[in-house]
């Protein structure tokens, strides 16, 4: 039985670093994509960046409800006496801001974009 707990105890803390550190490189990785200049003419830029626009668009929904539950699991971890890197407490208390700042990058390209189309 304790051998069965600690299995899910590690397991639930290996999916919540998971989620954060996806969420952290793709935050990374978009910003970065969003911010380079879009030439007209330039079409494979053009079809990169919305491509990077689609990607917010399609995980906006999900990534603005999973803060809580993360919250909330490290919450039960805590119950059982796991101790968190302070790395997981860094993330979670900076990744919320850092997605809305990829949003609002997002929104800004869109609109810089939308006349290339």
């Amino acid at each position: 039985m304790v051998k069965e707990v600690f299995l899910q105890l590690h397991l639930l803390f290996n999916s919540l670093k998971i989620s954060l550190n996806t969420l952290e490189a793709f935050i990374k990785e978009t910003n970065a994509e969003l911010s380079k200049p879009v030439k007209e003419g330039d079409l494979k830029a053009l079809i990169q960046v919305m491509g990077y626009l689609k990607k917010v668009k399609e995980r906006q929904v999900t990534t603005d409800n999973m803060f809580e539950p993360l919250k909330q699991t490290i919450e039960l971890l805590k119950t059982y006496d796991v101790d968190m890197p302070e790395e997981v407490h860094t993330q979670l208390h900076d990744l919320p801001e850092q997605w809305n700042n990829t949003k609002k990058i997002s929104v800004i390209c869109k609109h810089a974009v939308s006349p290339l189309q």
